[in-house]
């Protein structure tokens, strides 16, 4: 029986893995440089962004044919900013700690930290 880390769905995560590929400095893909950047084949970058594309997870520029993240991201995100209450859990203990040093405090969201060789 496979355990929860080795345990997956191919499509499921290939089309996160699309959607991973979405960065601040390459917000636009188009299918053909996307699925030469997975190695997979073209139809199979096609059908999944057009899945996503009808779920409002991506969107397709209509003048240069190329995919663009979508609202539903947003509203998905917006969820998890709400379940959050990290803010009000900690600026008390951030005003205590600006009184104490005189420095200014910052709370910063650490995901996915990874020990470097």
């Amino acid at each position: 029986m496979e355990n929860k880390k080795t345990a997956k769905l191919e499509t499921g995560d290939r089309i996160l893995k699309i959607l991973e590929c979405f960065t601040l400095d390459k917000p636009e893909w188009g299918v053909s440089e996307l699925s030469e950047h997975l190695q997979v084949y073209k139809s199979v970058a096609h059908r999944a962004l057009v899945t996503l594309e009808n779920r409002g997870f991506v969107k397709q520029n209509p003048v240069n044919q190329k995919y663009t993240l979508g609202i539903k991201l947003f509203e998905l995100g917006m969820i998890v900013a709400n379940q959050m209450n990290l803010r009000s859990i900690a600026k008390p203990i951030m005003e205590e700690l600006c009184e104490q040093t005189n420095e200014t405090v910052m709370l910063k969201i650490v995901d996915h930290l990874k020990a470097s060789a």
